[in-house]
């Protein structure tokens, strides 16, 4: 018998794979942000933040730059993409800015963790 909080823990995991599914088929989009998760979802914003705060104890935009970033490491891992493709492919407009939040992210610059 399944109680009420596994039930509820089970919808909060499956909001999250909606969620990951919806960054990852819009990965490349820089217009791409929480507003159009809110949408996809059928979400209001605070309905939408209160349950990303609950499951990840951050914000939606700041959970969408974070998987932005984390898939921006593993394709500088890989060492196939100048770092000004990378940056583009996950949907950041500017270099310098990904560099920046690359750097907060991770410690050190994209150049430098690409060459790890």
């Amino acid at each position: 018998v399944r109680t009420a909080r596994q039930c509820a823990i089970d919808r909060y995991r499956a909001l999250l794979r909606r969620i990951d599914e919806l960054i990852m088929q819009h990965l490349n989009e820089p217009a791409f942000s929480s507003k159009q998760i809110e949408e996809a979802l059928f979400l209001s914003r605070s309905t939408l933040i209160r349950k990303v705060r609950a499951l990840l104890d951050t914000t939606p935009n700041d959970y969408l730059r974070s998987k932005r970033l984390s898939i921006a490491a593993q394709l500088l891992a890989q060492n196939k993409c100048r770092i000004s493709e990378v940056c583009f492919s996950v949907g950041f407009n500017s270099p310098s800015y990904f560099a920046k939040c690359f750097k907060e992210q991770f410690g050190v610059s994209p150049a430098e963790y690409q060459k790890q």
